[in-house]
């Protein structure tokens, strides 16, 4: 259940964030996975964060907890200067939640979520992992499944098809 409210959560998100025109091709996606295949993304057990959009000076993220309804906290991140120029939790505060994560955790995850330069990233409590590596309005989102115990979970309705080797793919729109 957890993993439908993400995926819908997800697509959410990207509906409303920027994008362009730019599809990717395969030989893009093999060499993403390639290069990620074995990394395990253990500093965002149970988060997820998004790439909103972008202000004067600062790009803008929503950072949440996953295995419940947690609101995100949203953020602003300067890239120039590497730093959290703002959390702003008032979304968790109309629907009267307490700060799940404090300062500095949404401060090292913005960290070291930046030096992979994706549009999303949540990996779930048992290590599978949803990504939206390239930006794009025809850009595909990939599941990394943590075991194939798992796929069950995704052939039940999903709209991901089977890519290679524990990896998925939804091409999007």
């Amino acid at each position: 259940m957890e993993l439908i409210r993400l995926t819908i959560l997800i697509f959410a998100l990207m509906g409303i964030s920027s994008c362009t025109n730019t599809e990717v091709k395969n030989n893009e996606i093999d060499k993403f996975i390639s290069k990620y295949r074995n990394e395990p993304f253990s500093k965002f057990y149970g988060v997820s964060i998004t790439f909103r959009d972008r202000d004067l000076g600062s790009d803008i993220y929503m950072v949440s907890k996953l295995g419940g309804k947690y609101p995100p906290y949203i953020i602003h991140f300067n890239k120039r200067q590497n730093v959290v120029t703002s959390i702003d939790n008032k979304l968790l505060k109309q629907r009267n939640f307490s700060n799940y994560f404090d300062e500095n955790r949404i401060k090292d995850l913005m960290k070291e979520f930046i030096k992979y330069d994706f549009k999303n990233l949540s990996v779930d409590s048992i290590g599978n992992i949803f990504i939206s590596p390239f930006y794009g309005k025809h850009s595909p989102n990939l599941l990394r499944l943590s075991s194939t115990k798992n796929e069950k979970i995704v052939k039940k309705g999903s709209v991901y098809e089977l890519y290679k080797d524990n990896w998925y793919i939804n091409k999007g729109e």
